[in-house]
C-alpha cells in the first residue's frame, strides 16, 4: 500500500506515468453513505458501581450492525 501511495503521488506530480488502472476505482463501500440512527443521548446519573454492567456484542451482519456504523461514523 505504501508503495502504491508513492507511485500515486508520483503521478500526481507529474514525475511518472503509470499505465491505465485494470479495475475501476470506485469502493462502493467507502462510498456509502451510511444513515443516521437515532439514539438517546441523555447523559448517565449516578455512580458507575450503580449502573448495569456494560456487555460487548460481535454486531456484524447481525440488526445492530447499522447502529453501531451509525455511532461510529458521527464521532
Amino acid at each position: 500500500m505504501a508503495c502504491r501511495e508513492v507511485l500515486l503521488t508520483l503521478q500526481r506530480k507529474g514525475l511518472i506515468a503509470l499505465p491505465p488502472r485494470f479495475n475501476s476505482a470506485n469502493n462502493d463501500k467507502r462510498n456509502r453513505s451510511i444513515p443516521v440512527v437515532d439514539v438517546d443521548q441523555t447523559p448517565l446519573q449516578g455512580k458507575p458501581s450503580h449502573l448495569p454492567p456494560v456487555k460487548l456484542k460481535i454486531v456484524r451482519n447481525t440488526s445492530l450492525e447499522p447502529l453501531y456504523n451509525s455511532l461510529i461514523a458521527s464521532r
